[in-house]
């Protein structure tokens, strides 16, 4: 498997300061960011790959060198991939799964959110994700990560039939979450199409814009 980070870290969301009502937490977007890498590194046990393409926003430039230090510091250096520029256009997103995703049918912990942590006992759910992928003869194939409580709805609504381990329950769907596992061969067939200028710094923008088409076999976690 190979984990696919495509973030900007930044503290402003949609032209204005993020911040929390008074009485909630109100961590800086960074520090946000490093408990988020932390909590992907313990997956490195089933990872050939970490590939990070990160933007820090100019009030958070000067603080790369700490980033970088930190990053290495986490994952294996001959596992690291680190690219200072996340990707904001299709060509960018071509350029960068021409380069690093050979096998069409190995999977991609894909990541466009700077604030989903990873948590559990184990990484056999993990484990038994990669597995189902490939046995699954389907390109499309999708395991949801995250959202469990709507991803058990769906499967309901969408007839799911549970797996022989009972790790997940597989439904059809059409998704383009940009927080999946999902097959190498499916993340690079989404750049086939020229989207010229158009901001695609998250893969929701397929569906949500540009009327892409990929429906496809997921698999959701029966353990939240």
């Amino acid at each position: 498997m190979k984990v696919l980070f495509n973030v900007k870290i930044t503290d402003v969301r949609m032209g204005y300061p993020y911040r929390r009502a008074g009485w909630m937490p109100n961590p800086e977007r960074y520090d946000v960011f490093r408990y988020c890498l932390a909590s992907t590194a313990v997956l490195e046990p089933l990872v050939s790959q970490f590939i990070f393409c990160i933007t820090l926003a100019p009030e958070l430039a000067h603080r790369r060198i700490e980033l970088e230090a930190y990053i290495h510091g986490l994952f294996p250096s001959d596992k690291l991939e680190l690219i200072w520029q996340r990707c904001d256009f299709g060509r960018d997103w071509k350029q960068i799964c021409d380069k690093y995703l050979d096998d069409p049918d190995e999977a991609v912990w894909l990541a466009c959110n700077d604030d989903h942590i990873f948590i559990d006992t184990n990484l056999d759910i993990v484990e038994s994700a990669i597995n189902w992928l490939e046995l699954d003869p389907d390109p499309n194939t999708v395991m949801y990560y995250s959202h469990w409580p709507e991803q058990m709805r769906m499967s309901k609504h969408y007839n799911g039939e549970l797996t022989s381990d009972g790790n997940f329950i597989r439904y059809d769907w059409e998704t383009y979450d940009g927080i999946m596992m999902l097959k190498a061969g499916r993340l690079k067939k989404y750049w086939e199409r020229d989207y010229g200028d158009a901001q695609m710094f998250k893969v929701d923008y397929l569906g949500a814009f540009h009327g892409y088409v990929c429906p496809g076999p997921v698999y959701a976690p029966t353990k939240k």
